[in-house]
């Protein structure tokens, strides 16, 4: 996990200006915003943070060998990474349970930290009680089908 102090300076150090940053390595990266582009993306790490990003810049830009340059979207997705507002670490509605989830908060802005141990304790309660809910949908879903596969059967008198 990055340490919230390094990226805070990497933050002030982006407000100064990301294009004065250069030391570090070039490395090819995965657009952020998948949109199936396939776009160049590559990002500037310095001890082992994104720094800065670009996009093609391999081939000089001509009409006969174009860059491949990332779309708007995928360019700004290092507002995600570097964002003031981005959420870094789990959060948990107040007063909130599985039991009792008050749906009637939302949009409140009651919000609590949680560890990420706990996160993935609810994470993956829920995923259980989900998985038993739907497969009790699926067998009432698949016993309705089999129904008017018969019923279709007989009419079609297969």
């Amino acid at each position: 996990m990055i340490d919230e102090l390094r990226l805070a300076e990497v933050a002030v150090n982006a407000a100064d200006g990301f294009r004065n940053l250069t030391e570090g390595e070039w490395v090819p990266a995965a657009c952020w915003h998948n949109c199936g582009g396939r776009c160049v993306n590559k990002v500037l790490v310095r001890d082992g943070v994104v720094v800065r990003q670009k996009t093609d810049d391999s081939v000089d830009d001509s009409v006969d060998n174009p860059q491949q340059r990332g779309c708007v979207r995928g360019r700004s997705q290092r507002m995600q990474v570097f964002g003031p507002d981005r959420i870094k670490y789990p959060l948990k509605r107040k007063t909130w349970s599985p039991d009792a989830p008050h749906g009637e908060l939302r949009g409140k802005g009651e919000w609590e930290r949680i560890s990420w141990d706990e996160a993935l304790d609810y994470a993956c309660e829920n995923a259980s009680a989900i998985r038993e809910q739907l497969a009790a949908s699926l067998q009432n879903a698949k016993a309705k089908l089999d129904d008017m596969s018969r019923w279709l059967a007989c009419e079609l008198g297969v």
